[in-house]
């Protein structure tokens, strides 16, 4: 009894450590802040001026608890403040993929980082980003498209990278 006790306690403890406390404003807060009937559903996330991380999160989610719709969700500081179906077309007449969100483990503040390397590989001082996450198929990995401005809210360049890993698979 007392070893499977340690045993338990030892596990909770891996876990704890493994787990990342998802940053207020993140994305990974606003997805973490959306209902069990979006979560499998969720299709398309984006934010604009985010400096590390933005105002508002940007979700369309298909409702698994409500006959399948597209619903536009805005998250502010960890909570929905607003939900209604999706207008877009890219949504009603696209087949979009739902986004593993298991599988996103780079989180918009590790963006940020990124994205000031980038900008100072050209010489420029990061002001914001606008920030889309999305997955292009079933299995495939989900990926963020990134769009870099200064200070003065002139373009930088883009890039995409991996939500798994963080890895640069484009530069503009």
């Amino acid at each position: 009894m007392t070893r499977s006790l340690l045993l338990s306690v030892a596990a909770l403890f891996l876990t704890a450590i493994g787990t990342r406390a998802a940053e207020p404003g993140s994305a990974r807060q606003a997805l973490d802040a959306l209902p069990a009937a979006y979560r499998n559903g969720v299709v398309w996330v984006s934010a604009d001026n985010a400096n590390p991380n933005p105002a508002q999160w940007y979700i369309t989610a298909r409702n698994t608890g409500r006959g399948g719709g597209h619903v536009n969700i805005i998250v502010a500081r960890g909570r929905i403040i607003s939900e209604r179906p999706t207008l877009s077309p890219r949504a009603i007449t696209r087949q979009l993929s739902p986004i593993n969100l298991r599988n996103v483990r780079f989180n918009s503040t590790d963006l940020w980082k990124e994205a000031g390397r980038f900008a100072g590989k050209r010489g420029q001082s990061l002001g914001s980003l606008s920030l889309q996450l999305q997955q292009r198929g079933a299995n495939a990995t989900p990926i963020w498209s990134v769009w870099c401005y200064n200070q003065r809210g002139s373009y930088i360049g883009f890039f995409s990278a991996l939500a798994t890993t963080g890895e640069i698979i484009e530069r503009r």
